[in-house]
């Protein structure tokens, strides 16, 4: 269905963001901004879009020292799915 084909532009987009984080497919997880709250205890970022799903990037073999969430846009047209998705290095210090 279109939920599969949105799912992996959302998470190409997270994907191509980060590639300082070498990371892998499954180190990324697309949620909904609440679910990813829940489960990082951590508040999504606020202001427009603020329902806007949400890609969690696992920490560990990526490079990142702890997880991390990105904003993620997703669009449809038909059959098919776009995803953008603004990715950012994390201060070391940060």
């Amino acid at each position: 269905g279109g939920g599969g084909r949105s799912r992996f532009a959302a998470k190409e987009a997270a994907f191509k963001a980060h590639p300082h984080l070498r990371l892998g497919f499954h180190d990324i997880v697309i949620l909904s901004s609440a679910d990813a709250e829940e489960l990082t205890g951590e508040k999504a970022p606020a202001g427009p879009g603020a329902s806007a799903p949400v890609a969690l990037i696992r920490a560990g073999n990526g490079g990142a020292s702890r997880d991390q969430m990105a904003r993620v846009s997703i669009s449809h047209d038909g059959e098919y799915a776009t995803a953008m998705c603004m990715g950012f290095e994390v201060d070391a210090e940060g």
